[in-house]
């Protein structure tokens, strides 16, 4: 998985009182490519604030399974 993937902590799940959160999703290189542009369109918004939600940018992997795996992972990380 890329170096790029998380190079901040992720953020904390929403509660009340604080912004909720969006939850956005790209997916690491593949087939020999060095970058995955669905990674590159959501990590440039990873930490941003909008419309009054956090935005948290994670890259899922490509390997069969996987994915799934790391997507149930972080909704629960972050209760998008």
């Amino acid at each position: 998985m890329p170096e790029q993937r998380r190079k901040r902590p992720h953020a904390p799940a929403a509660t009340p009182g604080k912004q909720p959160c969006v939850l956005l999703t790209g997916f690491e290189p593949f087939g020999g490519e060095a970058v995955n542009p669905s990674w590159q369109a959501v990590h440039a918004l990873d930490g941003r604030r909008i419309a009054g939600h956090h935005v948290v940018a994670v890259c899922l992997p490509t390997a069969f399974g996987a994915a799934r795996k790391a997507l149930k992972a972080a909704v629960a990380a972050h209760a998008p």
